[in-house]
């Protein structure tokens, strides 16, 4: 190009404007969520690794940004690794700030209220690269009640009512018995409520199953209905042990709700023990499926049959 240009006329203005696709240096990225706005990348990615990537990882339909490219750079280390082990744990994320620099990582969350931050501690400990620092803190300033948003990781939409943040639920005609039968049969399809195991503590994800059967049993126990918050186990071990381990896990979610806004005199807690199995305890699968916790809806003033 100078070449050619060494022929143009003596009066000729010359002005050159050089943009870099690459200027050498290393990748260098920080990778930003917040659960009301989504996600967003800044910085320098790897060669090789794409937004669309770490879409896919999270799970979410689009991280914004517009960062650069090191095209000298492939080393994407422990990254994706990291993402999908993070998208296990984005419903119950306020916030996520991950940043990648050489061969290190930082990783920094901020819980969602009611998230048992013990637990995911230990987990993320546990099965995080070695690479990557991490810390955990919960929420402190909390929202005002009635605040909304629509979650990023979940799609949907919340209101934060009591301390927690509660899918904002609506029924499309009368809160009945049937109709808060078939929402709250809706939310154990998409996710069960989940214990540590021989135990009756709630496991880390589970918040999402409790906080959004809260939203159905509020309007619920409000229209005079009442709930049986039922624990069902498996028939492996010792019947008493089952017997008073359903109980405990029965009385844990009830305890759950309340805390949630939820009247103690609309709800009571049973635990059934292995004694009303919905599938063949014989396999891993049915002993799977007949561990759980099931909701039955009353009529105002109405008994369970016994």
């Amino acid at each position: 190009m100078d070449e050619v240009l060494a022929n143009a006329a003596p009066d000729t203005a010359i002005t050159r404007e050089i943009t870099y696709l690459d200027d050498g240096s290393p990748a260098a990225w920080t990778l930003t969520y917040d659960a009301a706005i989504g996600a967003m990348i800044e910085g320098r990615l790897p060669a090789g690794l794409a937004i669309g990537d770490l879409d896919l990882a999270l799970g979410l339909d689009a991280i914004s940004g517009t960062p650069a490219t090191a095209l000298d750079d492939t080393d994407v280390g422990s990254s994706m690794d990291t993402m999908q082990i993070v998208a296990g744990y984005l419903p119950e994320l306020e916030t996520l700030t991950y940043a990648r620099a050489g061969d290190q990582s930082a990783l920094d969350l901020v819980l969602s209220p009611g998230v048992d931050l013990d637990l995911v501690a230990n987990d993320l400990a546990e099965r995080l690269p070695t690479d990557v620092a991490f810390s955990l803190s919960p929420l402190e300033d909390l929202p005002e009640r009635g605040t909304t948003r629509t979650n990023a990781a979940t799609g949907l939409d919340e209101i934060f009512t009591d301390g927690f943040w509660l899918p904002n639920v609506v029924f499309d005609g009368d809160v009945d018995v049937a109709a808060c039968a078939a929402q709250t049969l809706n939310i154990l399809e998409r996710g069960q409520i989940g214990f540590l195991s021989s135990s009756a503590r709630l496991d880390a994800t589970s918040i999402r199953t409790i906080n959004a059967l809260a939203a159905v049993v509020l309007p619920c126990a409000a229209a005079d209905l009442t709930l049986e918050v039922g624990g069902h186990t498996d028939s492996s071990g010792d019947e008493l042990t089952n017997n008073a381990l359903s109980q405990d896990r029965a009385n844990a979610v009830r305890a759950a709700l309340i805390v949630r806004g939820v009247p103690e005199n609309a709800m009571t807690a049973f635990g059934f023990g292995p004694t009303q199995p919905i599938t063949d305890n014989a396999t891993p699968e049915g002993r799977a499926a007949n561990r759980r916790t099931d909701i039955t809806w009353f009529a105002a003033g109405a008994l369970r049959d016994p």
